[in-house]
């Protein structure tokens, strides 16, 4: 069992609480942006925390920290010189990062990383002491965070290893125990998602398939078809009730039914039709499908709104697409066979800085923390450019249609 500490490193109105570096490190967008061949990619990876409040990046040995909005730089760190950190996400508002990282001789950084190459380490940066605190003893692929309390990690050898973070009120120290949970099989390409306490990821055997475990033990929950191809993507709402998906086709956006009242024990249909014909309380029900477009795209990111009634999604044809799940629950009950084919609420084409640019989205939560209250309002951060943007959803009340509109953009 390892003790780490883990405390809130930041309050609400963004300052920093242990006297982290605190700075603006941003650059004014005056013009169009314009970039030539040679300009390097700005950071590898950038992840959102759990409430978009705060965000990641990673390039080389370097971890910074941002507060999305009003964005600023509150943390910049190095790491050992022979760490090479692929992926980071803070947990919550606290001290603690996980990173995903490689310890070796530092080459220049080209602009296309092979991740699958070979494994990763997993580690725990203790922003407050500036060291590492914990690692995992094995080779990884990837990992996900479940609300701050587990820590999922897809290995080399095919299998998931569960760990739970334990936290001490009075001295605020934690303990990392690793869960014991039944073997299972999974692919090197997975797709998967975590929210609160359930975890879905492709299935190893079955292509399109979606396996539904329940944390910390991953029993089984359901097994059912999602699409004809490989999963691209998965993402489940934050109320834990519904699951989106897309292949690799990244055409259609699929939302199926997760968890509602007395369904969580359900065991869905494990047949290669979908389950368009099962009743609504019943786990991997396809509810509704989305047109994302007719060509081929690989879907960036699925990102569900904080009250579980939206979703954005980003593909390499920079064309994002904000859906709404069009029916109140009293509507939704009274459904029986029929799913419809819906068309996104609006869109909007980006301009891209870089050719081949990926971005991370981050809607913003209500002040209140009330998941009552909609949220319009969303961030996207790119990759190789380091560029912030700003967005929000607006209805033009003439002719009841919505539009997104940019508010602000700033270089990282």
């Amino acid at each position: 069992m390892n003790h780490i500490k883990a405390f809130l490193i930041y309050d609400e109105n963004g300052g920093s609480v242990n006297g982290s570096t605190n700075g603006d490190g941003l650059h004014n967008c005056e013009n169009t942006l314009k970039y030539s061949g040679l300009t390097p990619q700005r950071f590898i990876n950038v992840e959102f925390n759990s409430d978009s409040t705060y965000f990641t990046s990673v390039i080389g040995n370097n971890l910074k920290i941002y507060k999305t909005y009003p964005l600023k730089l509150m943390a910049n760190s190095y790491l050992p010189e022979t760490y090479i950190i692929f992926k980071s996400i803070l947990l919550g508002r606290t001290n603690l990062i996980v990173l995903l990282l490689r310890e070796e001789k530092q080459e220049p950084l080209s602009l296309k990383i092979p991740r699958k190459a070979k494994g990763y380490t997993v580690k725990i940066w203790d922003e407050h002491q500036h060291k590492i605190v914990w690692e995992s003893t094995c080779e990884v692929l990837d990992f996900y965070v479940s609300s701050e309390s587990y820590l999922i990690l897809t290995t080399i050898n095919h299998e998931l290893l569960v760990y739970k973070f334990i936290t001490a009120d009075k001295d605020h120290s934690s303990a990392i125990i690793q869960i014991q949970i039944p073997n299972i099989k999974i692919r090197n390409d997975v797709a998967a998602s975590v929210s609160r306490n359930l975890f879905t990821f492709s299935n190893a055997k079955i292509v399109g398939q979606v396996q539904v475990a329940k944390l910390p033990d991953m029993k089984s929950m359901s097994i059912f078809k999602a699409h004809k191809n490989n999963i691209r993507s998965l993402a489940i709402s934050p109320n834990g009730e519904y699951l989106a998906s897309c292949s690799e086709r990244g055409t259609l956006i699929r939302i199926f039914k997760l968890y509602s009242g007395g369904a969580q024990n359900t065991i869905g249909n494990t047949n290669e039709n979908y389950n368009k014909g099962s009743s609504n309380n019943e786990l991997g029900t396809l509810l509704y499908e989305f047109r994302r477009g007719l060509e081929i795209a690989d879907v960036y990111e699925i990102k569900w709104s904080p009250d579980s009634k939206k979703i954005a999604c980003i593909s390499d044809k920079c064309t994002l697409h904000i859906f709404q799940l069009p029916l109140l629950k009293k509507e939704l009950m009274k459904r029986k066979k029929n799913v419809f084919l819906l068309t996104d609420m609006c869109n909007i084409k980006l301009s891209s800085t870089i050719p081949g640019d990926r971005c991370k989205i981050g809607w913003e939560y209500p002040q209140n923390d009330s998941i009552k209250n909609n949220s319009d309002t969303f961030y996207l951060i790119w990759h190789k450019s380091g560029l912030w943007q700003k967005f929000y959803i607006m209805k033009d009340y003439n002719d009841s249609k919505y539009e997104i509109v940019r508010e602000n953009y700033k270089l990282l």
